[in-house]
């Protein structure tokens, strides 16, 4: 492995909403301990993270970084791997709770070191702010919703033109080179590798190369290559390789990249809109798996299909760049609120509990 820290989301701004792959965070029943953070906007919880992080690295030890898809600079989680230790940003809109308190996980609440009479003479402030907010996430949405529906689109008018057979070939001699059967049961891990955020589209392509020793581009302009991803990951698992498998923002149940870290090798889509930049070692052009001569039957609608998209994906980066602005402020109205120098103490306790035995 090239590098020991990676940076990925596990929560996306898509077609239907915020959809949550937070369950996917670690193995609960393996992990050493899981911190939930709690406690409102502004509160420093990405800072909290951040901090453990740092002293991680400090330390050698490897870190996911778990980013915020509505602020890709703040952490939603992140895990020191070798540890088996995770830390997450607990609250909505992915909030979760701790299923073996005590035992494995633990809440950390920073909503302790507030002071409740300031937050509650900005009662209607906070009540306005948080309302803005919301506003802004549906209508974020809805124009996510309406960019999948014509990329959806593209896909049925693609269907007549795919050449199933030259996708099954290509996936069966993949699997037979790459995936020899082991006697184990392969796990999928499922993330994003990229988001939909205030700063417009992210994708963390250059993490899947540092991690990966071999990496293979699939060049997509033709809606084929989660088709083919499907059969490597369904033909990994099977020969009892383990999968991270990375999906679409928009449509979170399309995969978009994979890798398989017994064999350091990865697989990533380049089209449109995340395209891969980086070096690699094979390349894949989907041309292949098409009957070009339907093409012509579609080109049109589907180009003006992509045109409205982007547009209608521009229009979703313009409202979370205003949820965000509007939450910022809604921070604002807690940092006031808050002792940080007792939520600096609780981390440097954490800190001391975290690595002070592993030094």
């Amino acid at each position: 492995m090239r590098h020991q820290n990676t940076a990925y989301f596990l929560g996306s701004n898509s077609s239907t909403g915020f959809f949550s792959y937070f369950d996917q965070l670690i193995d609960l029943k393996s992990a050493s301990h899981v911190y939930y953070l709690k406690g409102g906007p502004g509160t420093g919880k990405s800072s909290f993270m951040k901090t453990i992080a740092a002293h991680a690295e400090a330390l050698s030890h490897p870190v996911d970084y778990i980013h915020c898809s509505s602020d890709p600079d703040s952490l939603d989680g992140i895990v020191i791997r070798d540890l088996g230790v995770a830390m997450i940003d607990a609250t909505s809109p992915h909030t979760v709770d701790p299923i073996y308190p005590g035992a494995v996980d633990e809440i950390l609440n920073l909503g302790q070191f507030w002071d409740s009479s300031h937050l509650a003479e900005r009662r209607e402030q906070i009540i306005e702010l948080t309302t803005a907010v919301s506003q802004n996430f549906t209508k974020t949405y809805r124009y996510i919703g309406a960019a999948n529906y014509l990329l959806r689109d593209n896909e049925q008018l693609m269907k007549p033109a795919i050449l199933q057979k030259k996708i099954d070939h290509y996936a069966e001699k993949f699997i037979k080179k790459q995936f020899k059967p082991r006697a184990a049961e392969g796990l999928e891990k499922k993330r994003f590798l990229s988001g939909i955020t205030p700063k417009g589209p992210v994708c963390y392509s250059g993490e899947l190369r540092n991690i990966c020793e071999r990496l293979y581009v699939v060049e997509d302009s033709y809606y084929t290559a989660p088709i083919l991803l499907e059969k490597l990951r369904d033909g990994a698992l099977q020969n009892g390789y383990d999968v991270i498998s990375y999906y679409c923002p928009m449509n979170p149940r399309k995969l978009e990249h994979l890798y398989f870290p017994a064999l350091a090798l990865g697989v990533t889509v380049s089209d449109e809109f995340h395209p891969y930049a980086g070096d690699f070692e094979h390349r894949i052009s989907t041309q292949r798996f098409i009957n070009k001569e339907l093409l012509p039957r579609c080109k049109a609608r589907m180009k003006f299909n992509r045109k409205c998209a982007k547009s209608l994906l521009e229009g979703a980066y313009t409202t979370l760049a205003a949820a965000k602005e509007t939450h910022d402020a809604l921070e604002a109205a807690y940092i006031d609120a808050m002792d940080f120098d007792a939520v600096t103490a609780l981390s440097e306790q954490i800190c001391d509990r975290i690595f002070s035995s592993r030094s």
